[in-house]
């Protein structure tokens, strides 16, 4: 009797230990279902933002091919405008130097926010020389004794004594004006 006892202990103990050795194992495979099911979330969220970061791409490569566009439109549309400025500019100044043959025109302008010019546009006779122009200018200009004027044609300075002619033969543009810049200088103190 004693030993159908040990026998059925042992076989409750077995029993017992089969259980619990399935429950353990059906928690390991809830667990590895687990660490699947995250792995598969931790896979389809890498996707999404993969594909996420490849349209924001897509879409700033359009939109930057979208501003390079409009970009050479624009640069396109200014050089037709200059054309055509320079197409009139050419055609004014043939008109001014048809009508008066003996006078230079010549467009004057000054980066000084200070210098104020009634207007920029001279019809001067050849024969002057270039301090009896600034001379012209001086007057237009609303400057104190101390202040100097300086003339300048493609970033070279004018000397006073030179004829206005020979200026307008050395430095014209293409488009028939003489084109000079001015600045002002503290000249004593």
């Amino acid at each position: 009797m004693l030993n159908k006892k040990n026998s059925k202990r042992k076989y409750v103990k077995t029993i017992e230990s089969n259980i619990n050795n399935a429950v353990g194992n059906s928690e390991e495979l809830g667990n590895s279902e687990e660490v699947g099911n995250n792995e598969e979330l931790r896979k389809n969220e890498e996707l999404r933002k993969n594909e996420e970061l490849r349209k924001n791409e897509e879409l700033s490569k359009n939109e930057e091919l979208r501003k390079n566009e409009e970009l050479r439109k624009n640069e396109e549309l200014r050089k037709n405008e200059e054309l055509c400025k320079n197409e009139d500019m050419s055609s004014e100044s043939k008109r001014i130097l048809d009508k008066y043959p003996d006078k230079i025109p010549i467009i004057i302008s000054t980066e000084d926010k200070k210098l104020k010019l009634e207007k920029n546009k001279y019809i001067v006779p050849q024969n002057i020389n270039m301090g009896q122009f600034v001379y012209i200018v001086r007057k237009k200009v609303n400057l104190g004794p101390g202040q100097a004027l300086f003339f300048f044609c493609d970033n070279k300075l004018l000397p006073s004594s030179d004829n206005m002619d020979q200026i307008y033969k050395e430095y014209k543009n293409k488009d028939g004006f003489l084109y000079i810049t001015f600045s002002t200088e503290n000249t004593f103190g």
